[in-house]
């Protein structure tokens, strides 16, 4: 049972670059399997009705609504897994809830998705494989507190190891609008440099990015340096890098933040959030 999830775990983590490796490796050795899902109506009275009218988000949000269902009932012990789900139409990431044992899924179940087909399928053909994070942990690292909606095993998995501290990332659409406007993708334009070069670049928000990973150049502006050395120490937090990954080396290049990467490593952390531009060889969308 399960082995379309965990097979797809396997590719995921024989692919995958440094941080999300370390990720799909640590499911793989401590992952459970889930078959089927109960529907969200077993959730205690009145519970899927206040979530579903207060917070949800919508398609593509597992990661904040299942964080949010835990945060709002936690005395229900309602438990938050992240790791890989397939529901027959879509396989990949993904974040959901155990209830009783059993999983509920709120994004599949009950928010309208663009897979017309999923709403037929039945609950029993859900398969998930993944890993718990623990309530006090979600709760430290929820949206609604750092601003800022991704997976949590990175930086779960980060705090439990001892090289180092995971550095929160600030909203990308409050801090920077370059990074907004970098990550909105201009599909004609991508289209355009295919077509002409053979080849076009993705900009993706990667939260937890090994500074050891990064070509790091020395600083050039000492008060920028002071600057950003006191407003991270003081928050704990810092504005994505810009970077631009070489798929040859595996090595990222800083197209823009050297003085808060350096300010970042000088402090302890070992990770850092970035926008990071890829190179893409096949057509776009």
């Amino acid at each position: 049972m399960g082995r379309t999830v965990r097979e797809y775990t396997q590719k995921m983590a024989e692919i995958s670059t440094l941080t999300s490796k370390k990720a799909y490796e640590y499911i793989l050795s401590h992952g459970e399997y889930f078959e089927g899902a109960l529907p969200s109506t077993a959730l205690p009275r009145g519970s899927l009705v206040n979530f579903l009218t207060r917070v949800s988000k919508g398609k593509k949000w597992c990661f904040w609504n299942a964080q949010m269902l835990t945060m709002l009932q936690p005395i229900w012990g309602i438990e938050y897994y992240e790791g890989v789900g397939d529901n027959g139409v879509f396989i990949g990431a993904h974040a959901w809830n155990l209830y009783q044992g059993k999983v509920v899924d709120i994004t599949w179940q009950d928010i309208p998705t663009e897979f017309e087909a999923l709403q037929a399928l039945p609950l029993e053909k859900f398969q998930y494989f993944g890993v718990k994070i623990p309530y006090a942990f979600v709760r430290d690292h929820n949206p609604v507190r750092t601003r800022s909606v991704q997976p949590l095993l990175f930086s779960y998995l980060q705090e439990k190891s001892s090289t180092g501290l995971p550095l929160a990332p600030e909203a990308l659409m409050d801090v920077d609008p370059r990074a907004r406007g970098r990550l909105r993708l201009d599909i004609e334009e991508a289209r355009r440099q295919y077509a002409e070069y053979g080849e076009w670049y993705e900009y993706v928000f990667e939260p937890m990015v090994a500074i050891a990973q990064i070509e790091l150049t020395p600083i050039w502006n000492q008060l920028r340096y002071e600057d950003n050395k006191k407003k991270i120490g003081e928050t704990g937090k810092m504005p994505p890098a810009f970077l631009h990954f070489n798929d040859a080396t595996q090595i990222y290049k800083v197209e823009d933040g050297v003085h808060r990467i350096n300010a970042a490593k000088d402090l302890g952390y070992t990770h850092i959030p970035a926008v990071a531009s890829h190179r893409r060889t096949y057509p776009p969308g």
